[in-house]
């Protein structure tokens, strides 16, 4: 008995010290180096909000739907989008050199003082999701490609996804231009047509466009991330989330034969669907284990910064919380799914009648992967976790996550900096892209892309993204030029 004791008394010592190491560990609260302006800086770019807001409406009335312009078709939409970008704004189009990738894809090149400079580029996508149906677009408040503004918001399909970007970078460059303004390393200016279906014709074409050149990037910078309110992620002020990666995907389709009679009278112990569900059954119960990546980790300690000190200490001491940590990040889906590689059933079908047992059904579930799984990884544990002859398993394409960009790098301090002089009382953090982005396509000629929209998205704004009533606020619209502006004004001065 006294050797329990004394080994409990051992146990309780061991925790004492490490928990007193992790307080001594603990970092002080944020220091300004990494906070928005806590007031607007003084010398940032007069933007006219209402006029650029009316660009950016007019913008909208194109239907540039990703499907217009597949295949090499021609789309009198794009040509008309693309016609009404070079009539507003001359002098992108004077002192920039463009090309036209695959008819839509817009590729402009300017020119910088320093050839020993590395070149940037800076990329977005003008095209979008359909407005939906006939009933969808119905309920809309405006019809979706009416370019609407009204009481200070401008509605319309892209508001939010891409064309802010597009347009706020476009008109960056114009007034930069009337400036005199002259950029010392080369910029390029990317704008994908077929982001919505993955950029296998624009973006991704763009990429080995450059790279066939010997083109190599320091760094590229494109949507995925913008300024959110920071309640919903523990911190008072609010945080603009810089991806440092993306997810991969992949989706599975599980099949199941019937070996019996066809009619429901008389069915198989275990008919087709019953397969199934057992083994949809188990890939829920038996998901891919929950971990802590680089991104995330680093992400974690930037809000910890801001927090109280026990969430803080907590944060800030990964190697000692981490299994809590992850505990409390799974209680939450979103949380949930920066910290593992997902597994989501989204389809299943079976018999055409309520009385006949199908011939063959199938299913299809859908795995978000963490950076540093692969789709090996998920097909291996699917055929493992099932483990099931009866159950047919065929991968269906996939995609791999993202390396993870580095933010000890020039480009993320700029990206940092500006978003510093910019957005008031935010602060700059790290950020794991759930979803797919042009920028995955740059890999091939930088090592770095960061993900990050300089807008700011509020309340129900990006359940909008994809659905009704997707809209921009004119003045964020005109915070996001400034943003642009500023950001390019940056890149010339000294780190």
């Amino acid at each position: 008995m006294k050797n329990l004791f004394k080994l409990i008394a051992v146990i309780i010592g061991i925790v004492i010290l490490l928990v007193g190491y992790a307080a001594i560990n603990t970092p002080a609260k944020q220091s300004a180096e990494n906070m928005g302006a806590t007031s607007p800086a003084t010398d940032l770019a007069d933007v006219d909000a209402d006029a650029v807001a009316a660009n950016l409406a007019k913008a909208l009335t194109f239907p540039t739907e990703s499907s217009l312009a597949e295949n090499g078709a021609t789309s009198p939409v794009f040509e008309g989008f693309i016609a009404w970008v070079r009539e507003t704004y001359p002098l992108v189009h004077q002192n920039l050199h463009l090309e036209r990738i695959n008819n839509y894809s817009l590729l402009y090149t300017w020119q910088g003082t320093d050839p020993a400079l590395t070149p940037i580029l800076l990329a977005g996508h003008h095209d979008v999701v359909p407005g939906g149906s006939d009933a969808d677009r119905s309920s809309w408040e405006h019809p979706p490609y009416a370019g609407v503004i009204e009481n200070g918001v401008i509605y319309g399909r892209g508001a939010v996804d891409d064309k802010p970007n597009v347009i706020g970078l476009l008109e960056a460059t114009e007034r930069l231009l009337a400036q005199g303004f002259v950029p010392q390393q080369t910029i390029y200016l990317a704008f994908g047509h077929d982001e919505e279906v993955g950029g296998p014709n624009g973006a991704k074409v763009i990429a080995e466009t450059l790279r066939d050149r010997g083109i190599h990037l320091d760094f590229v910078l494109d949507e995925g991330g913008a300024v959110t309110d920071g309640d919903g992620i523990g911190i008072r002020q609010n945080a603009a989330l810089i991806g440092l990666a993306e997810k991969g995907s992949v989706s599975v389709r599980l099949t199941a034969k019937n070996t019996g009679p066809t009619h429901s009278s008389m069915p198989v112990m275990q008919t087709p669907l019953g397969i199934l569900s057992r083994a949809i059954t188990k890939l829920e119960d038996n998901q891919m284990p929950a971990r802590i990546t680089t991104v995330v980790g680093g992400m974690l300690e930037t809000l910890a910064l801001e927090m109280d000190f026990t969430n803080r200490m907590a944060l800030s001491n990964q190697w000692l919380f981490g299994p809590l940590i992850i505990g409390q990040m799974e209680q939450n889906p979103r949380n949930n799914s920066m910290v593992r590689t997902t597994t989501a059933p989204t389809m299943i079908e079976g018999s055409m009648k309520e009385n006949v047992l199908p011939p063959e059904a199938w299913a299809v579930v859908n795995f978000r992967i963490l950076p540093g799984d692969t789709v090996d990884d998920v097909i291996a544990h699917v055929r493992a976790t099932i483990n099931d002859d009866r159950v047919g398993i065929e991968p269906m394409g996939g995609r791999e996550p993202t390396p993870i960009s580095t933010r000890d790098s020039r480009g993320y301090n700029m990206i940092v900096r500006t978003i510093n002089d910019v957005f008031e009382d935010t602060l700059a953090v790290p950020y794991l892209v759930m979803g797919g982005t042009d920028a995955r396509h740059y890999a091939i000629v930088s090592d770095n892309q960061y993900r990050f929209a300089p807008m700011r998205l509020r309340g129900d704004q990006l359940g909008a993204v994809h659905g009704l009533n997707e809209r921009q606020n004119v003045a964020d619209f005109g915070n996001i030029v400034v943003w642009y502006i500023r950001f390019i004004e940056n890149l010339n001065q000294p780190d």
